[in-house]
């Protein structure tokens, strides 16, 4: 079966043409013609030329295919009726995968529109980087496995979700999305990554489903409290990367993180947190190459037991209120990985340390605005060979 899409400068309709006996999806964008053999239009714009494309059976990619401008209200469309019934009863029926991402789809009710016909067997499902606005409907997609409504304007509450027993791959991002996300998504047993960056969630930080979560992105909401050692105890079996950055955590950091033996990249940078670094806890995590605290209240010297995290890649502690030297033997265990380490804006002080060549790795090194006993201040630049790599210190 072949469906066309078509768009005109003069005329701006979209159709849906379909012809039987074929098993490939074409999309084509052309001059709207008055003999088209199906017409089932809306507003929107569309530039002049023609071009066309054939995509796999049961995909649709319209990337970059035009402009919709939804006027307001939704139902004013002109022909959005009967176009919704063809095209999304043959999406319910026939269509696996759709992407609409990075368009300049706008107005409100937009998805609610776009699943008027149901899911069917709906898999993946992308609006992502548009101008989207308005509400969403509970969500009853059992087959969906990829959901991306990242980078719209969307302002409702957390969407609820009846069924999504598939869902493996969230994306609500850089959105003002509101509500309880740990209540709305806790059916949802089988996602391994939930992306909800930049939102307005509020509370406590969200206990969402764990069994087979790799990747979890909180940053940038408006989180306060303590991290749940239920939440830890939950995700600490899969997670891969935990990136809790941007918000209003407080306390200290739970030992039960200690248990995530596949944590890659924990970032907490930008909170509350308080109290001498929990190095014990950091240094079960044997998996660890990222490693953030930037922007906290942490307090205390730095242990030398830093050398046994071998993996450990990149390492930023700037922005506390450390203190002490920097343990002459951070690298001292051959095997060591460390590429980055920023340890700006705190109290450090005595000499820096000449130790620090045994760093082969290391490429960036940032030990500036701290307490260091220095005998050039007026240039406040040393420079250390590693690796044949001059890393210059910035002081």
């Amino acid at each position: 079966m072949t469906h066309g899409f078509v768009v005109s400068r003069e005329s701006p309709k979209i159709g849906v043409s379909v012809v039987e006996g074929s098993e490939s999806l074409w999309l084509r964008r052309q001059f709207w013609s008055q003999n088209h053999p199906m017409q089932r239009g809306f507003g929107g714009r569309g530039s002049g030329g023609e071009w066309s494309f054939r995509a796999p059976f049961r995909l649709v990619d319209l990337r970059a295919l035009l402009e919709f401008e939804l006027p307001q209200p939704i139902e004013e469309l002109l022909g959005l009726q009967s176009f919704a019934q063809g095209l999304f009863q043959w999406i319910e029926v026939e269509v696996g995968s759709v992407d609409l991402s990075y368009n300049k789809i706008s107005g409100q009710d937009v998805v609610p529109w776009l699943l008027s016909g149901g899911c069917g067997d709906l898999r993946y499902l992308s609006l992502r980087g548009n101008i989207v606005s308005g509400g969403i409907p509970v969500l009853d997609c059992g087959a969906l496995e990829y959901l991306d409504l990242s980078a719209n304007n969307f302002t409702s509450g957390f969407p609820s979700f009846r069924d999504c027993s598939s869902l493996q791959h969230l994306d609500l991002s850089s959105n003002k999305f509101s509500g309880d996300a740990g209540a709305s998504l806790s059916t949802c047993k089988s996602i391994t990554f939930s992306n909800l960056t930049n939102n307005q969630l509020t509370g406590a930080v969200p206990s969402i489903p764990g069994d087979d979560m790799q990747f979890l992105y909180l940053s940038g909401n408006h989180f306060h409290g303590e991290i749940p050692p239920c939440l830890a105890a939950s995700l600490c079996s899969t997670v891969v990367v935990l990136d809790l950055s941007l918000n209003n955590l407080s306390c200290t950091v739970p030992k039960s993180l200690g248990a995530c033996s596949s944590l890659e990249s924990l970032d907490l940078s930008n909170n509350n947190f308080s109290g001498e670094l929990l190095i014990d806890t950091l240094l079960r995590m044997g998996s660890l190459k990222n490693v953030s605290l930037a922007f906290n209240n942490f307090l205390g010297a730095q242990p030398d037991s830093f050398s046994n995290m071998t993996n450990l890649e990149s390492l930023n502690l700037s922005s506390n209120s450390l203190s002490g030297l920097i343990p002459p033997g951070i690298c001292q265990n051959p095997r060591n990985s460390l590429k980055i380490l920023d340890l700006q804006n705190n109290m450090l002080s005595g000499t820096i340390p000449a130790s620090l060549s045994n760093c082969c790795q290391l490429v960036s090194l940032d030990v500036s605005f701290n307490l260091f006993e220095l005998h050039n201040r007026s240039s406040c630049k040393l420079e250390y060979p590693f690796n044949n790599t001059k890393i210059k210190i910035l002081c």
